[in-house]
C-alpha cells in the first residue's frame, strides 16, 4: 500500500512540494495530502486520503478491503469521524467507536473485523 504524509507532517514549503511532484518524488492525492510515488491515486488512494484528512477510520467497504474480506468492492470513501466531526465529508457516518473496535491495518486505522462485519451486514447479501 502507497505511503501517505499530510502537507504538514512533511515540513516541507508548498514549492517544495510542487517540486517533489513534478520531480515524481510524491502525488498530491487530495488536499493537503500526498501519496509517496509518481502514480495517478487509485480510488483506494483517494478513499484512504479522505479518511486521513478527516482524521477518521476506515470502515464499511473501505474496511473490508484494507482486511482483504472476499467480494467486497470499495464504491469511494467509506469513514467513520465523532459525533462532532463535520456531516459533509462524503462518505462519512458520525458515530463514537470504542477504542477496542479500532485498529491498524498497514499504518491506516481502521474498524476491527467484528465492527467491520456488522457495518458490512447493512449493505451485503448472503452470497457476498
Amino acid at each position: 500500500m502507497r505511503r501517505f504524509f499530510t502537507t504538514a507532517e512533511s515540513g516541507r514549503s508548498a514549492s517544495a512540494l510542487r517540486w517533489g511532484e513534478r520531480k515524481g518524488r510524491w502525488q498530491r492525492v487530495g488536499r493537503g495530502i500526498y501519496g509517496e510515488g509518481s502514480e495517478v491515486p487509485s480510488e483506494l488512494d483517494l478513499a484512504l486520503a479522505a479518511v486521513i484528512r478527516a482524521g477518521g477510520v476506515a470502515s464499511g467497504r473501505l474496511a473490508g478491503v484494507l482486511h482483504g474480506l472476499d467480494s467486497v468492492h470499495l464504491r469511494g470513501p467509506d469513514l467513520t469521524v465523532s459525533p462532532t466531526a463535520s456531516g459533509r465529508i462524503p462518505g462519512a457516518r458520525r458515530r463514537v467507536l470504542e477504542p477496542e473496535r479500532i485498529v491498524l491495518v498497514d499504518g491506516m486505522p481502521c474498524t476491527d473485523g467484528l465492527q467491520t462485519l456488522v457495518d458490512l451486514a447493512a449493505t451485503l447479501d448472503d452470497l457476498r
